[in-house]
């Protein structure tokens, strides 16, 4: 994804190609309302985890360790780590 929209083409891509995707979206209010709004959209066909990044960060902005850290403490959309 670049910015915050999932497009139709995009949701029926990460639907058919993967069973798990992990959103990583930016630390601002729009990026969590995104993650929010797309994970709704994609939780009923496969499985979706959420990385939160701290203070408005953005995830380019971030180091590989970093992002690895994220990825792995990443929560279930429902609230469950995995």
């Amino acid at each position: 994804l670049m910015g915050v929209a999932l497009s139709e083409r995009q949701k029926c891509m990460l639907i058919h190609r993967f069973s798990e995707v992990v959103l990583l979206l930016d630390g601002d209010d729009a990026g969590r309302r995104a993650t929010d709004h797309i994970g709704e959209m994609l939780r009923h066909a496969i499985r979706v985890r959420v990385g939160m990044l701290p203070g408005g960060r953005q995830p380019d902005c971030l180091r590989a360790d970093e992002i690895t850290q994220i990825i792995k403490s990443a929560a279930t959309l429902d609230g469950r780590r995995p």
